[in-house]
């Protein structure tokens, strides 16, 4: 319990926080629909004030960015939160590329084909072929600096190391010649993706966030259709280069919750076998 000086302090805080990042300059605005540009740029112009003495100029003194590292730290590869559950909650992933990297629409492409829908390697072999799961899926977070190519999935605890292993192997398969992604499965998986982000671009403020989103964090502005061709141009070879460089058996890692107390170094060598 937090004393009331406590969450005083918070709140202040936290406030000159806001304030200090959230200034006129700092402002991006996004207008999309049924609008005329210039009716719409005199009500910027009214309401919000652009031409105030007020600049964050201390910004940059104050705050700089903390880049992601991967070889810094410890080499941890497996973190477990033991807790009694029914089933255990696990995510295995690598570290992936920043939000600006070219390799980023390949990476997306990668993360449908592996485990993005019920079409999925992850869903065929994990759920279907094997019966360790019931949910599991791929997904990228990106971040500015880097990004997390992960699967996550609920898992019978008896089963917990077939299911690792599993998941491993998934991912070693799709980076090597043997397993390489095939015709057949990129096209399905960019009509997925086009199609995917064509239902939610179906309002106004859908595609203003995605137009916005572009510009805030990489400073370039591409519009649905040349999206849909970058997603066109992509091959498989594209696809197989980025599976290699991503899935290096070194930079694997793994977080894990379930009554697993004691048993951190017996499922370490399970991932890293």
């Amino acid at each position: 319990m937090q004393t009331k000086k406590e969450n005083d302090d918070f709140f202040q805080q936290n406030s000159v926080g806001f304030g200090f990042g959230h200034t006129p300059d700092n402002i991006v605005i996004t207008a999309t629909g049924n609008i005329k540009e210039e009716e719409t740029l005199k009500l910027i112009d009214k309401y919000f004030n652009f031409s105030s003495d007020k600049k964050q100029t201390c910004f940059a003194e104050k705050f700089s960015w903390k880049n992601f590292n991967e070889n810094a730290g410890n080499n941890k590869r497996v973190f477990i939160r033991n807790k009694k559950t029914e089933q255990a909650q696990i995510v295995i992933g690598y570290p992936s590329f920043d939000r600006a990297d070219e390799r980023n629409t390949a990476t997306r492409l990668l993360s449908i084909i592996l485990g993005g829908n019920m079409s999925s390697r992850m869903f065929s072999s994990v759920r279907e072929e094997k019966g360790l799961c019931y949910s599991i899926g791929s997904s990228v977070d990106s971040y500015t600096d880097c990004s997390l190519f992960s699967t996550r999935a609920g898992i019978t605890i008896e089963r917990i190391k077939e299911a690792i292993d599993a998941i491993k192997s998934e991912y070693l398969s799709i980076a090597s010649d043997v397993g390489k992604v095939t015709e057949k499965e990129l096209q399905r998986a960019k009509n997925y993706l086009k199609g995917s982000l064509a239902l939610s671009m179906e309002d106004s403020a859908s595609v203003a966030n995605f137009l916005g989103t572009q510009f805030v964090l990489k400073d370039d502005i591409k519009t649905i259709d040349e999206f849909f061709k970058k997603v066109d141009n992509i091959t498989v070879e594209d696809i197989s280069a980025v599976a290699k460089e991503l899935f290096v058996k070194e930079k694997i890692a793994m977080a894990l919750i379930g009554p697993f107390e004691g048993q951190e170094k017996e499922l370490e060598e399970v991932l890293l076998a």
